[in-house]
């Protein structure tokens, strides 16, 4: 049985999917992992990986580890991308210029939404 944790990952992962494929993916050359950190009702780690290289690759450009609620209040524009990740609430290893340029893309995405 799903917990609504993962109930919630499935629903905030497609949304996010549909938003940034329908948004500029030519601006982002790379792969980035995300890694998702579910606390309740036990503590366990879901990832995704998301591909916006003409050729996949083995290795991703980027890892991105999260917890689902910070996850779900930067998609409802309830806090900063750039405030979680200066907090600790989000830490990256690897490209971390892709993960910039994805956060600007999803801006821009937020604001279509919000007109």
């Amino acid at each position: 049985p799903s917990s609504s944790g993962e109930n919630a990952l499935v629903t905030l992962r497609n949304e996010y999917a549909f938003k940034v494929l329908q948004a500029m993916r030519k601006d982002i050359n790379a792969s980035m992992e995300y890694i998702i950190v579910i606390k309740k009702p036990e503590k366990r780690e879901i990832s995704w990986r998301v591909d916006f290289t003409p050729e996949p690759k083995d290795k991703v450009d980027c890892k991105i580890r999260i917890d689902l609620e910070t996850m779900q209040e930067i998609s409802q524009g309830k806090l900063d991308p750039q405030a979680a990740f200066l907090s600790g609430k989000i830490r990256m290893e690897g490209n971390i210029t892709a993960a910039l340029a994805l956060t600007l893309i999803m801006d821009k995405v937020r604001k279509r939404f919000e007109t």
